[in-house]
């Protein structure tokens, strides 16, 4: 992109993409990866581990993994050669897009070529971060503080997590404090926190949480690694969720839910809350699904047996996978009947029936 500027080029298109690896679809991927003639059996197990990653939802890949960078590489392959075919000057950084030219009606067509090729995939632009820039205001967004997170990846890579803390905790206080919120800058610091098993970002994510449901995976995928030596982030989240004020859309809602799976023990309260939403027809089914493995992980038999008596009424597969996940702890001998029956009337739940078991 420096050689871009120094060419000459007298504007650029920088874009990105909403929530970009929240919003893959793994039939899509595995489209793209059978275009590049892998084996329909690795394509078997790559969706087994997507739909594991995903918590059974048909989108999403985790961050912060180098997998993820690969497989979302792949996902955007159609979007980086139809672009090259055009023969725009295209740079692209994972989900930040930049394009140059000499004037500011190519880059409008390009802005065109990029919104249908990724609705195309069921992917969006933030519209409200799609600028064209000129002169040196170029050069100045390319720099942004590209060499400091290089250096902190440095260190991790080296293991000097002592000074990667230090450096990630100062950007961190910077982004926050912003007006204008930089979640480039801010995912880029949680992803760094993680790898280096910090709790640093902890507080400031929980006050800032209504605000980042833009970025919910990356939020609560952090928040997951301390649920249970931070009490702060299961109360926080159980505010937030009993809040219909606040709990609005059905994405963060599912990844502040799925954080309380593997937290300690919940109140009464909360499980009476995850018993209305399950039976709930405009909760997402998605959202549905994790508040049963709540129950299931968490609640009393007369919880369990609520979910079991859901199971047949779920909204499709997807659904159904987890909430029979949920009866893992059902107590024998009643267990093995159940899970028996249910093999025998939902045979694509087998698989979940063998890890329940």
């Amino acid at each position: 992109m420096r050689q871009a500027h120094a060419s000459g080029y007298k504007y650029a298109l920088l874009t990105d993409l909403t929530a970009y690896f929240d919003h893959v679809n793994h039939k899509i991927l595995l489209g793209q990866l059978r275009s590049f003639r892998v084996s329909e059996k690795n394509l078997a197990l790559l969706g087994d581990l997507l739909e594991h990653w995903s918590g059974g939802s048909p989108v999403g890949i985790p961050q912060g993994l180098d997998p993820s960078s690969f497989l979302g590489n792949i996902y955007l392959d159609r979007l980086d050669k139809h672009m090259v075919r055009k023969k725009y000057h295209y740079f692209r950084y994972v989900d930040d897009i930049r394009v140059f030219a000499n004037s500011e009606s190519e880059l409008q067509r390009a802005m065109v070529d990029i919104i249908r090729q990724n609705r195309a995939l069921g992917l969006h632009v933030q519209t409200g971060k799609t600028k064209i820039v000129t002169g040196e205001e170029i050069l100045q967004l390319v720099n942004e503080r590209n060499d400091e997170f290089s250096a902190i990846d440095y260190h991790l890579d080296f293991g000097d997590v002592d000074t990667a803390e230090g450096e990630l905790k100062e950007i961190l206080r910077e982004v926050m404090a912003q007006e204008e919120f930089n979640d480039r800058h801010f995912r880029k610091c949680l992803n760094g926190l993680k790898k280096a098993n910090s709790p640093a970002a902890v507080p400031s994510t929980l006050q800032k949480l209504d605000e980042l449901q833009p970025w919910a995976q990356t939020t609560h995928e952090y928040l997951d690694l301390f649920t249970r030596s931070h009490f702060s982030i299961k109360r926080r989240l159980m505010e937030f969720l009993m809040d219909r004020d606040r709990n609005i859309f059905a994405w963060p809602e599912f990844w502040a839910v799925r954080t309380l799976v593997s937290a300690a023990k919940l109140p009464r309260e909360f499980l009476d809350w995850c018993r209305s939403r399950i039976g709930d027809p405009e909760c997402h089914w998605n959202c549905r699904g994790q508040y049963a493995l709540v129950l299931g992980a968490h609640g009393d038999l007369s919880d369990q047996m609520l979910v079991q008596d859901l199971i047949s009424s779920r909204e499709n597969e997807y659904e159904r996978r987890a909430f029979v996940a949920s009866l893992r702890d059902l107590p024998e001998p009643g267990k093995g009947r159940v899970l028996e029956q249910l093999g025998r009337d939902y045979p694509a739940v087998v698989s979940t029936l063998a890890l329940v078991r």
